[in-house]
């Protein structure tokens, strides 16, 4: 849940990422959704034997039980998950290298506009002083002028 999305949002500046930056992203992306789901598959009901079979054997510290019972998942692990595997589309990669963007939060949030024109405050605005998370150091506040 994306509690400040209400209230915040971003304009992105387009910084070029480069083929390296994209497959960390990735792997990254994938490794999350990896764990996700193998703890989705050992806590789903139709798994619940295996789950017991493991919590059993852990409690008696039998190893080779365990890893058994738990190879059972990883084997659900590796049929499903190639089918929600993430990865940028060529067209995507050739965009953030050449164009820029924050692949970071694809899937996360949603693109709403383009900035066509005053261009320099948006240059103003990324000259600001930030913290080690990013976040200008003080709020910046959007006002409009009506015409």
């Amino acid at each position: 849940m994306k509690a400040s999305s209400g209230s915040q949002f971003y304009i992105v500046q387009g910084k070029t990422v480069s083929a390296a930056e994209l497959n960390q992203m990735e792997t990254m992306v994938n490794n999350s959704k990896r764990q996700q789901l193998g703890y989705a598959l050992f806590n789903a009901p139709e798994n619940q034997d295996i789950k017991n079979q493991v919590v059993y054997h852990q409690s008696l510290r039998n190893t080779d039980s365990v890893n058994f019972y738990a190879n059972k998942i990883e084997a659900l692990l590796n049929d499903t998950f190639p089918k929600i595997k993430f990865s940028y589309s060529e067209k995507a990669k050739q965009i953030y290298s050449t164009q820029g963007g924050t692949p970071q939060l694809d899937g996360s949030y949603t693109a709403f506009g383009e900035v066509i024109e005053g261009l320099y405050i948006l240059d103003s605005i990324a000259k600001v002083a930030v913290d080690p998370r990013d976040r200008p150091l003080s709020d910046l506040k959007i006002t409009i002028k009506k015409l």
